[in-house]
């Protein structure tokens, strides 16, 4: 969390502005979805007991953390929060969900 939130503090604007400059705006929108899917494992991965409520807890604190960050962004100079940026964020933590449900141990712990 705390490097979505160091990279989304950074000003943008220009070829100085953000962490991925060099990607086009496009492209680097689409980076949203593997870090939020990450999130969404790692605080899957920190809750000892693996059930229901975990995943529930999980996707909520990697969708908050989204909303949150979109909102830091009326703070930053040339940052600017965006619907689809939480739209992408939302479906990297889905797809974090994914990954940790097609995965052995998710079904082995009850």
């Amino acid at each position: 969390m705390a490097f979505i939130f160091a990279a989304s503090s950074i000003p943008g604007g220009g070829e100085t502005g953000g962490v991925f400059f060099f990607l086009r705006p496009k492209v680097s929108n689409l980076l949203h979805i593997p870090a939020y899917g990450l999130l969404f494992i790692l605080w899957y991965r920190y809750f000892s007991e693996k059930t229901p409520r975990a995943v529930i807890y999980s996707f909520g604190v990697a969708t908050a953390c989204g909303m949150l960050n979109e909102f830091w962004q009326l703070f930053v100079p040339n940052r600017y929060p965006s619907m689809l940026d939480i739209m992408l964020n939302t479906l990297g933590a889905g797809l974090g969900f994914l990954i940790v449900r097609n995965r052995k141990e998710y079904y082995s712990n009850p």
